[in-house]
């Protein structure tokens, strides 16, 4: 997720939430998702695919940012420090957060 600098955190926290709540059932579905995932490292990207071959895909692609962040308060992943290259080509191979599931 790209930041803006013109948000602050506050802001940015808002803007999730808004878009968490507008989710439907999608953020339910998701965070089950993630809980049955095994222990290993993941990136956002890898969840995404990994949900979407669910047929788990949200209203609208923000959601995406808001779930991994509402995984992370809940201590469903934690975030490793680690980045990688993003794999699918439309990403342009931009780097992204390494997360840990530990189940």
């Amino acid at each position: 997720m790209e930041q803006n600098p013109q948000l602050g955190l506050f802001d940015k926290e808002v803007a999730l939430k808004q878009v968490a709540d507008n989710s439907g059932g999608f953020m339910q579905e998701a965070v089950a998702g993630i809980e049955c995932l095994p222990s290993g490292l993941y990136t956002g990207e890898d969840i995404r695919l990994h949900l979407t071959r669910q047929c788990i895909i949200p209203h609208h692609h923000n959601a995406w940012g808001a779930l991994i962040s509402t995984a992370l308060k809940r201590n469903l992943l934690r975030d490793t420090g680690k980045v990688e290259h993003m794999k699918v080509r439309r990403s342009h191979a931009r780097k992204t957060p390494v997360y840990a599931r530990l189940a």
